[in-house]
């Protein structure tokens, strides 16, 4: 489970792009591998943050994170649901509810 709460970039991004759930917040979340101004000089397009790696991005297009919310505030208090559904040992069942709080989003 990771949560991008701000900017996330370079090689710091490969984390969150492979846990099971990752979650972001809207407008101040970023994860890319590298930023806005190389991607200028290498294929002379220019993109925002947000265009490059924002919460939109991932929540819709790539698939790397499972949910953005409107602040820190509330990713922290999905998370805690997140974790309500999870068995606190390995042999209690899984909740269903599960599959209805990842497509909820």
């Amino acid at each position: 489970i990771s949560l991008v709460m701000g900017p996330c970039a370079g090689g710091a991004v490969y984390s969150p792009a492979i846990t099971d759930f990752t979650f972001m917040v809207k407008g101040t979340s970023h994860m890319f591998i590298t930023g806005p101004d190389v991607v200028k000089q290498v294929t002379n397009e220019a993109v925002t943050q947000e265009e490059l790696g924002g919460s939109a991005a991932h929540c819709a297009t790539s698939g790397c994170a499972a949910g953005a919310w409107d602040n820190d505030v509330h990713v922290l208090l999905q998370t805690r649901r997140l974790l309500d559904f999870l068995p606190s040992r390995f042999w209690r069942i899984i909740p269903l509810l599960l599959l209805v709080f990842v497509y909820q989003y």
